[in-house]
């Protein structure tokens, strides 16, 4: 390798360590992101019903379960904390 080559590589390789830097605290830098999308994920999720392919309407949460909505947002927001978690670590 010519003294050329060499440098564009070590160059590269700087580029590639910044680059993992840069990547390496995503969800701290987007926190606030994940905790609004948390919020509306957790007051949305009881209420959606879907359909399947047939575009039958199906029941939603709260609409099947024996649980109030504050329960099932409390329930959402847990599952979501918990993925979050897993995701993260």
């Amino acid at each position: 390798m010519s003294k050329h080559q060499k440098e564009k590589h070590l160059q590269a390789t700087i580029y590639k360590i910044e680059n993992v830097k840069r990547e390496q605290n995503f969800i701290l830098k987007h926190l606030w992101k994940i905790i609004v999308l948390g919020i509306v994920f957790s007051f949305w999720a009881p209420t959606y019903g879907g359909s399947d392919a047939l575009h039958r309407r199906k029941d939603s949460l709260l609409e099947k379960g024996d649980y109030n909505y504050i329960t099932l947002v409390i329930i959402c927001a847990l599952v979501y904390t918990v993925f979050f978690f897993i995701i993260s670590f």
